[in-house]
């Protein structure tokens, strides 16, 4: 097969879609689709990843049945918050402390180290 027969698509994700963005301004907003959807944004300066925010931002944006493709996704981000752009994963870490032995350490949404996570699972503990 041909590269040019090839679709690519971006994903957002699971549950089935989940995307976070930065405006043109600098806020930090979260898609969410998992039966209904949501979009949240957060304040300027906030790190572009919902696990990292003090709250969960204000709601903007809401409907009552599920998005996955992400045309209609990115047109309906577009609507609501004007210009935007995907963050990069490198942009969505931040220091968290590990539930398990209180180090500091850079995640994206995980609250065990990786040192712990891997006693639990050998079940070295």
């Amino acid at each position: 097969m041909e590269l040019e027969d090839e679709v690519l698509k971006r994903s957002y994700g699971i549950c089935p879609a989940q995307l976070d963005g930065i405006t043109e301004d600098g806020r930090p907003f979260y898609f969410r689709s998992r039966g209904s959807w949501s979009l949240r944004v957060g304040k300027p300066g906030w790190i572009p990843n919902v696990c990292a925010w003090p709250t969960f931002g204000i709601v903007i944006g809401y409907g009552d049945y599920e998005i996955e493709d992400p045309d209609t996704i990115d047109e309906l981000v577009e609507e609501y918050l004007g210009p935007w752009r995907h963050v990069t994963w490198e942009e969505t870490l931040f220091d968290q402390e590990c539930l398990h032995c209180k180090t500091v350490f850079r995640s994206d949404a995980s609250n065990i180290c990786m040192d712990c996570l891997v006693k639990k699972v050998l079940r070295l503990e």
